[in-house]
């Protein structure tokens, strides 16, 4: 069974509290995510505020769909 995605509202709030230097198995039981989960957030939306991470939602969901561009389904992921 698919999971649904988590909150832009949740990544951006987890990510912060990561840079905060709350531990991160701390931050794992209170949003009930992996670790990996967490590092992979953090490497993909580091810098990132809710807009921008939207943003980035809106464009890996439509890039996912329609993956006629025959560029094997690659993600880039530009700084505006």
């Amino acid at each position: 069974m698919k999971r649904k995605p988590y909150p832009e509202q949740q990544i951006v709030a987890v990510v912060k509290r990561v840079e905060t230097g709350t531990a991160i198995v701390e931050i794992c039981r209170e949003y009930v995510v992996s670790e990996a989960t967490v590092h992979r957030w953090k490497k993909r939306y580091g810098v990132m505020d809710i807009s921008q991470v939207r943003k980035v939602e809106y464009t890996t969901a439509g890039r996912l769909s329609d993956n006629s561009s025959g560029d094997g389904g690659k993600i880039v992921l530009k700084n505006t």
